[in-house]
């Protein structure tokens, strides 16, 4: 049941993010919810792009420290598959 409801926010964040490319809160959020998934790759990837759009963030909503923990937990978990 968790695993559906997380390909659904999976979805709905894609959505969002085809709406306004460089929403670089909603790749965060897609990266927390592919990690969640044990979608390791793909989560890296999310973070990367939304990294690309992070100067543009006008909201600033996250910080440097959370990307920077998530990167690392992220690099760490690929290391381990």
């Amino acid at each position: 049941m968790k695993q559906n409801k997380l390909a659904k926010a999976e979805t709905a964040t894609l959505m969002a993010i085809e709406t306004r490319k460089d929403h670089f809160d909603a790749y965060i959020q897609l990266t927390h919810i592919q990690k969640d998934m044990k979608k390791y790759k793909e989560a890296l990837k999310s973070l990367n792009k939304g990294l690309s759009y992070y100067s543009s963030d006008p909201e600033e909503e996250i910080t440097d420290e959370e990307v920077i923990k998530l990167k690392l937990e992220l690099n760490e978990l690929l290391k381990k598959k």
